[in-house]
């Protein structure tokens, strides 16, 4: 109701000032009104953006514990993210965070020179939250041998394989394990090189049904299509992980494969690792690749195999690795390293008769042979620490296919068809149709894959 400044004037003294009373309360209620509504529709805001924390429709983004344990799930065995650093004349690529007994320690792999290790200083850093606290470390260090694979020449090993240690002094929990320093000390510095720990969460019931495959650096520029038919057929075997150790030649493929895992009908995940070896001695490479895939699957994987691009696990009596391996194994959930005999697929020679154009190399190349070739790492139930025993399995049960050209070797090889039994699974592949439909490295690829 308005109120005329006339009529205000005539009123009585008292009138006026509780008439201002009444004013100033109501302007002082609109301007905490008016604020409780901002805060209000700032908090709405936020949560059409995020997603209600009750829940709801399947378009929302719930950061709710269901949310976080798949996000970590994205990078189970890639983060922290790993590269060779540069450790005095030394380079170490991946520290983790590992039990012996009742001790805990960090192990860090390392490659250079033969070196006492002298000097040396080891500090652990812990996440506590908000902020990082350190812990003084004893530092030690162990070498590693380099059994000789691919030649049978005894020159001097100057490239070495270490394993360096760093132990708490105090036992006390200071958080979670986040980070290794090593300190280097000459005469006028100490120079610290920061190096993030891997901590593998051991469950026996997360690792159930899991089957890995750590693939080897590509270093022939493996076509992408062999990269798809590879990754489709272990799929169709079993295996749910592939951990990918990437020099930048296939980044554009391993980028497209990256953002479709964990969809359905595609691999629980795919993950590369940055890996350029900082030597070119071929045997100490295999042997770090080896020992940091085994770190990482420790405990998470009920298998796990090395493999390059062309190579395939095959199962003859069985459908999946892990049918296969188990039946095998003499014991449960003991760790045992397999030897599988190998056999070259010559991809120059003629397609089979029977197979299309259209379908995978491995089913159109059935002519094979017997090949000495280097080791092989299939292990079931690895376990960092333990020896696993060993074991030759017959090559009726199962085998290593290799797909390389036979050129420059004397062939006498033999027709086999065992892979025609995974065609169809192959073929009806979400991963390998949309390799066939041309869609899968568009540029604008999300807008044209139909994944459903």
């Amino acid at each position: 109701m308005l109120v005329s400044f006339r009529t205000i004037f005539k009123m009585r003294k008292y009138h006026q000032l509780l008439l201002f009373i009444i004013t100033v309360v109501s302007l002082s209620t609109l301007l905490m009104y008016r604020r409780e509504y901002l805060k209000l529709r700032y908090v709405l805001e936020v949560l059409n953006y995020f997603g209600s924390p009750q829940g709801g429709g399947e378009d929302c983004l719930v950061l709710n514990d269901t949310y976080m344990e798949k996000e970590r799930n994205k990078h189970l065995f890639s983060q922290p993210q790993s590269s060779w650093i540069r450790v005095s004349q030394h380079f170490v690529f991946s520290a983790f965070w590992e039990t012996e007994g009742d001790r805990l320690h960090v192990r860090a792999l390392a490659v250079g020179p033969p070196s006492a290790f002298t000097n040396y200083e080891c500090h652990i850093w812990y996440d506590e939250g908000d902020y990082l606290s350190s812990v003084m470390g004893k530092f030690g260090y162990s070498l590693r041998n380099i059994p000789k694979f691919y030649n049978e020449t005894k020159e001097r090993q100057t490239i070495n394989i270490y394993e360096l240690f760093c132990e708490p002094v105090e036992t006390q929990s200071k958080g979670a394990p986040y980070g290794l320093v090593l300190i280097h000390k000459t005469d006028t510095t100490r120079i610290k090189t920061f190096i993030a720990i891997f901590k593998a969460e051991i469950s026996a019931q997360n690792r159930q049904g899991k089957v890995a495959v750590c693939v080897r650096a590509d270093v022939s520029g493996a076509s992408k299509s062999s990269i798809v038919e590879f990754i489709s057929y272990h799929q169709a075997v079993g295996v749910t992980d592939f951990i990918v150790y990437e020099n930048g030649l296939q980044y554009r493929i391993l980028s497209v494969l990256e953002s479709l895992t964990g969809l359905k009908g595609f691999s629980e995940s795919i993950e590369t690792l940055h890996w350029n070896f900082p030597y070119s001695d071929l045997d100490a490479e295999t042997t770090v690749l080896e020992m940091d895939c085994i770190a990482r699957t420790s405990g998470r994987v009920e298998t796990v195999a090395v493999l390059e691009w062309d190579e395939y696990l095959v199962p003859k009596l069985h459908h999946s690795i892990t049918e296969m391996l188990q039946e095998a194994s003499p014991s449960k959930r003991i760790p045992v390293q397999f030897e599988l005999e190998s056999f070259i697929c010559c991809t120059d020679l003629k397609d089979d008769k029977r197979a299309e154009k259209s379908w995978p190399v491995a089913m159109r190349k059935t002519q094979l042979m017997s090949i000495k070739v280097k080791r092989q790492l299939i292990i079931e139930y690895p376990v960092v620490g333990i020896e696993p025993s060993k074991l030759k399995l017959p090559s009726t049960t199962g085998a290593i296919l290799i797909y390389r050209p036979c050129s420059g070797i004397k062939t006498v090889t033999k027709y086999d068809p065992i892979m025609a039994r995974y065609l169809g699974s192959m073929i009806t592949s979400k991963l390998f149709k949309l390799w066939k439909s041309g869609s899968l490295l568009t540029e604008n690829h999300d807008k044209h894959l139909n994944i459903n």
